[in-house]
Order: C-alpha cells, then structure tokens, then sequence
C-alpha cells in the first residue's frame, strides 16, 4: 500500500511539474513573443547544409587545413566575425546578433562603443545578400538608424527561452516561438540554422571550454578568460555571471542544457548535426574531428 501511494504520489508530482512548466512558457510567449512573427519563413536557404562558425581558437587552424569544406555552404556567424579577415573572403549567408551590448537604446551609448561602430562600417560595406538575425525583443534600438546597406536583411526572431520539459517544446520551435534558453549566440545561431530545414549542420570554433580557464582568487573574486581566434584571450571582465562562482556555473548549465535539447530537436526535425571543433566541451552532438 505504501508503495502504491509513494508511486502515485511522485507521477502526480511529475506532472503537476510538467504542467506549470507548459503554462510558464505559454505565457512567456503570450507576453513576449510576437506570435505573427513566429509564423514567419525567414531563409530561403541556397544549399541543403551549413556551417556555424563561432569565435574560438581553433577557427584559425579550421580555414588553414578546410578551407574547401565551406564551399557549397550556407554559412552562419555570430558577433564581431564581420571585424576579422575571413569575412570578405567567405561571404557568409547568415550573421547572428544576441549580445545587449550590440543593441544601444541612446546615441551617447553607441558613439562611446567604437567596436560597434566598427562593426556597423563592416556591415554597410558587404556587397552581397547578407540576412541579419536579430532579435525581437532589441528591434527599437538607435543601432537600426546607422544602417544604409540594400544588400542588408534584417530578420527578427522571438528568443524566448522555452523548455517544457516535454515535447510541447516542440510545437513552440518549430513555431518560432521560442527557443531553448539562448544562453550563448551559438544557441540561438544552431537553433535559427534547425529552422530553416538544412540536412546537416556543421559546427567549427565552438569550444565553449570557458571553465577551464575560471579562477577563485584569495578576496573570493570570480575570473574567466574567453579565447576568440581574432583576438586572442581576454577577460570577460566584472560580466554579473561572475559575481558569485555558483552564478557563473549556472550560466554553463543553462548553455549546456540548451544545446542537449537543440540536438533533441534537431532529431525531431531529421536534421544531423556535427560538432568538427577541437577541444569542445558540447557534448550533445556527434564529434567529428581530424586526427
């Protein structure tokens, strides 16, 4: 008897879980998400695989010894990729932009930050189709008013994070409602690269190895390098992730969690995804990586 009750008693449990879990993210999406853009198609991709490319070390050593692999692609980068080398000489189909940082609501704001400033010089200068990713929620910014380029797309999309615990999540995302918590702009540019219905998806300079280089110091300060093939190793700076050590191992959850799920949806959507980088620390996709 006891048994029964302990049984039934942590299913109802479960599922109560389940269920507040469901409402949280309807109403998430109620409140802010734009639904009629959810419904929007916003590729039209021009070949049935594609390559993400994020910031990491080992992107150098990527285009040296696989330069002819990103021939044929569709390619996605993230951030500041615009500000390196490798940007006019790939022409990359899809650029992706999560950071606050990159999204100022005052000129004061967007003059004082001469990185973004360099990055939008970058983008008025691409002299062929580039789709922008943005998301919805940053589409008042003052940064929208410095772009004069036609050869520039800007695509919005709700980044909601959405996680049900159940696969409702993927009504949600294939719906553009939502996304699996885009704790990282590599979340949101594999999750956006699912969407649009590629076969394979191919992941270079995608470490995301930060904890190994986190550090405690004797007055309890947190401290992390960033490795970015572009400019070498950095301080993330007093970032709030770093205020206290279990904020920042949160963070790493929340990054992690994410792409277990993308690849549970990637799988629902018959879509294969190779992560090709070195030293990664994701392990939800397959590895693929030269000896």
């Amino acid at each position: 008897m006891f048994y029964k009750v302990k049984y039934i008693f942590v299913h109802c449990y479960l599922y109560v879980g389940y269920l507040y879990a469901s409402v949280f993210s309807l109403l998430k999406v109620i409140f802010f998400s734009n639904v009629f853009l959810g419904l929007k198609k916003t590729f039209l991709r021009k070949s049935d695989e594609c390559v993400v490319l994020g910031n990491g070390p080992s992107i150098n050593s990527a285009f040296e010894e696989n330069i002819s692999f990103f021939n044929d692609k569709d390619i996605y980068v993230v951030n500041y990729f615009a500000l390196t080398k490798y940007f006019d000489y790939l022409k990359p189909s899809c650029y992706v932009l999560l950071d606050p940082l990159l999204f100022p609501n005052s000129s004061s704001d967007l003059e004082s930050n001469n990185k973004l400033n360099d990055l939008i010089n970058a983008l008025n200068d691409v002299s062929w189709d580039l789709t922008i990713y943005v998301p919805y929620k940053f589409k008042g910014s003052i940064i929208f008013s410095k772009f004069d380029n036609r050869n520039l797309e800007f695509t919005f999309f709700n980044s909601t994070p959405i996680d049900t615990g159940t696969r409702l999540n993927y009504l949600f995302y294939s719906l553009s409602l939502g996304m699996p918590t885009p704790q990282t702009v590599i979340n949101a540019a594999i999750f956006i690269a699912v969407n649009n219905e590629y076969s394979k998806i191919h992941l270079f300079g995608v470490e995301q190895s930060w904890i190994k280089d986190l550090s405690v110091s004797d007055n309890n300060e947190i401290s992390v390098s960033l490795d970015h093939f572009y400019a070498g190793q950095s301080s993330l700076g007093r970032h709030s992730s770093l205020n206290t050590l279990s904020a920042f191992l949160h963070t790493q959850f929340l990054c992690f969690k994410s792409h277990e799920i993308l690849n549970q949806y990637a799988i629902h959507r018959n879509v294969m995804i190779f992560n090709r980088t070195p030293n990664s620390y994701i392990d939800a996709y397959r590895k693929v990586v030269e000896k």
